[in-house]
């Protein structure tokens, strides 16, 4: 739990005052998800004698901040660090190994790509607009919008702590992604293991385009893949080649397009009823028929 004090006598961290960045009130986020009870004070010079164990962060040219004059250093990948990622890298994977993350250096990655790193690179001044005319909003420009504008008299500790639990819905919903991604890594390679031949059944519907691109070598051997519909019974699907729109195999042509009886009369499978008029994709109502029409098109 994070709270923010104007005591400084009471303070377990201290950032600076004034107008707030993603950068910091990420960094709010992520150590008040490490430490309990964090009790953050905003100020514009760091007090005297602060204690050893208080966390310091976006103040005071520290090692988690980054507005010395040769900055906080760059990733491999050269995005310079700023508050937000000295946070993530120095206790990123502690509070995800606390709140029972099963892959932490997978999540850890996943978090400092899709969310830290492009905070860093704004508030360091280097992220790029795009070449279009309009610019998509960007998180860092969302929590810069909870500052009070002039004409507000919202106390900025007010105001910011309205940030954080914003950010903190943000880090949520990732949290939530990559859990969702581990538990599909795992379903995935039970499914391999599980299934030798050139159709992959899936006994719930997993995100497979994303998966196969990760198993790459491991699914190579597969022409379609059967999952549960979202619409009714069962799908197969041809797998993608080398480009978007070429797939392994697709259906035989005969079948392109035909429904329900015609698509029967044609196959031999009882509950077939559709395949897509370019032959990537059909159904069936039931799995094993579902599972038929994959194998009898990959043997076409």
């Amino acid at each position: 739990m994070v709270t923010v004090t104007k005591d400084a006598a009471k303070a377990t961290a201290f950032t600076h005052a004034g107008t707030f960045h993603a950068d910091e009130v990420f960094a709010t986020v992520f150590l008040g998800r490490r430490f309990r009870n964090l009790i953050v004070c905003r100020v514009n010079e760091l007090p005297e004698d602060i204690p050893a164990k208080t966390i310091v962060y976006d103040i005071g040219c520290g090692a988690l901040d980054h507005h010395q004059a040769e900055g906080a250093g760059l990733r491999m990948n050269g995005v310079p660090y700023a508050a937000c990622g000295l946070v993530w890298k120095k206790y990123g994977r502690q509070l995800l190994a606390h709140m029972g993350i099963k892959d932490v250096n997978r999540a850890w990655a996943f978090i400092d790509a899709m969310l830290v790193q492009g905070i860093d690179a704004v508030d360091n001044g280097v992220l790029p607009n795009a070449e279009y005319p309009s610019q998509a909003l960007s998180v860092s420009e969302i929590i810069t919008s909870f500052n009070p504008t002039w004409d507000d008299e919202t106390d900025t500790d007010v105001a910011f702590m309205n940030a954080v639990r914003f950010a903190n819905t943000i880090f949520d919903n990732l949290i939530k992604r990559i859990k969702s991604s581990i538990n599909a890594r795992a379903e995935m390679k039970k499914a391999i293991e599980n299934n030798p031949g050139s159709v992959l059944v899936l006994e719930r519907y997993l995100p497979w385009t994303d998966l196969f691109r990760e198993f790459r070598e491991e699914t190579a051997k597969y022409l379609f893949v059967v999952y549960p519909s979202n619409r009714r019974g069962w799908s197969f699907c041809a797998i993608n080649g080398p480009t978007r729109f070429e797939h392994r195999k697709d259906a035989p042509k005969d079948w392109w397009g035909l429904n329900g009886e015609e698509l029967r009369s044609v196959t031999g499978v009882k509950t077939a009823n559709f395949v897509h008029a370019k032959g990537f994709i059909g159904g069936a109502d039931t799995k094993e028929d579902a599972v038929a029409l994959a194998t009898m098109a990959a043997a076409a």
